[in-house]
């Protein structure tokens, strides 16, 4: 079994930098922020000048295509606060690394 050194070591730059991230954001030892990262099934990675998560969300619902068949004069009658809501109370999160760069994690 590979040690939490062995793994970091072969991670690609791109998983550490995400690994460090959540490390940072929570606070946590890397231990911790690698068992985080593990319970993540999947993540995407957005830039966006909104301020909040909702807005943040409802960016990326749009760039993922989800809203594809929504016509637009209907959008104003999404909930997306509530939709957020939904997203985190089954596991979803989403982290500010800095400045306009968020990373949406999906469990």
């Amino acid at each position: 079994m590979e040690t939490v050194r062995e793994r970091i070591e072969n991670m690609p730059l791109k998983e550490w930098r995400i690994l460090d991230t959540i490390r940072d954001y929570y606070e946590i030892e890397i231990e911790e922020a690698l068992e985080r990262y593990d319970n993540f099934d999947d993540f995407s990675i957005i830039h966006s000048t909104s301020y909040n998560e909702y807005d943040v969300y409802e960016e990326w619902m749009e760039e993922a295509g989800l809203l594809y068949n929504v016509p637009k004069e209907f959008r104003n009658y999404l909930d997306f606060e509530a939709m957020y809501r939904d997203f985190t109370f089954n596991g979803g999160e989403i982290i500010n690394v800095g400045g306009d760069v968020y990373i949406i994690f999906f469990s």
